[in-house]
């Protein structure tokens, strides 16, 4: 499928080629007088159809160099039906290279697109594990450090949550295995995060990266976790929660803080812990 729409792309760029030949051999001698200026204006609408300025460019500089064709033209020669028909000839000429060059860009765009889908979608299934649907660990420190450049520009904070099952407490759960019960804990974060936003992972623990969610928004989202896993799979969890930027400045100190909250929840018996309360 990738070689046709490659062959597809070079098949519409040497037709394109073809016709920009015969354009260019029409409009140098159909007048030996203007055929400089034509030459100009043929290679200018070339030039910006396909670097595309603005929303439809190079439909209005055609056109816009098509009347300074005109003008030039009219002012060599009187305006009579005899002399119609040559500046109609290159006009059309300048057109019908915009119309055909707008076509073959887009056909490009079109298949750019779909190589840039496929990379993502190959991305995706390398980086998230094919189980349980989580980021892997070792792709984990990457997805932080974008996170972490992309808030510094844009002033924004961003939240990690971890989260562990507590020991001995799995209501319910009892004669389970551990991966059925890791696959529960997958299910909930998969189930209760935002799509194409938040990004679940699997380090030393469960946990998510809550991109533009302050401490506050994320406690509410801990708080989301605790009830839903009541309800839905008896799973007894403790929380960890750390913010960028207002407890950690770098993505190691980050991970660091969120897993010494979750330690303190471990120890402490409490359900959420923040590290600003530490």
């Amino acid at each position: 499928m990738k070689t046709n729409q490659s062959n597809n792309q070079e098949t519409y760029l040497i037709i394109f080629l073809v016709w920009l030949i015969f354009a260019t051999s029409i409009v140098l001698t159909i007048n030996q007088q203007t055929s400089v200026l034509g030459l100009a204006v043929l290679m200018m609408v070339v030039m910006l159809t396909f670097t595309s300025l603005f929303p439809r460019s190079s439909q209005i500089l055609t056109l816009i160099g098509s009347i300074i064709y005109l003008v030039v033209y009219y002012s060599i020669y009187p305006i009579t039906w005899a002399s119609i028909t040559t500046p109609v000839i290159v006009v059309l000429m300048f057109f019908i290279t915009e119309a055909f060059g707008s076509f073959v860009l887009r056909k490009m765009n079109e298949n750019y697109h779909r190589m840039q889908t496929n990379i993502d979608l190959l991305n995706n299934l390398v980086q998230y594990d094919s189980e349980t649907g989580l980021l892997k660990p070792q792709y984990l420190y990457p997805k932080l450090d974008d996170e972490l450049t992309r808030s510094r520009r844009f002033k924004h904070q961003f939240s990690i949550v971890m989260l562990k099952v507590a020991c001995g407490a799995v209501a319910g759960t009892e004669g389970r295995e551990s991966a059925e019960i890791d696959q529960m804990i997958a299910k909930l974060l998969l189930q209760n995060s935002r799509t194409r936003i938040d990004i679940p992972f699997l380090h030393n623990q469960f946990g998510v990266i809550l991109p533009e969610t302050d401490m506050e928004g994320a406690t509410i989202f801990a708080k989301r976790l605790l009830e839903k896993s009541m309800q839905v799979s008896l799973l007894n969890m403790r929380i960890g929660i750390s913010t960028f930027p207002n407890d950690a400045i770098t993505t190691e100190e980050l991970v660091k803080d969120c897993e010494a909250a979750l330690q303190e929840a471990q120890v402490s018996g409490k359900a959420i812990v923040r590290y600003d309360e530490i």
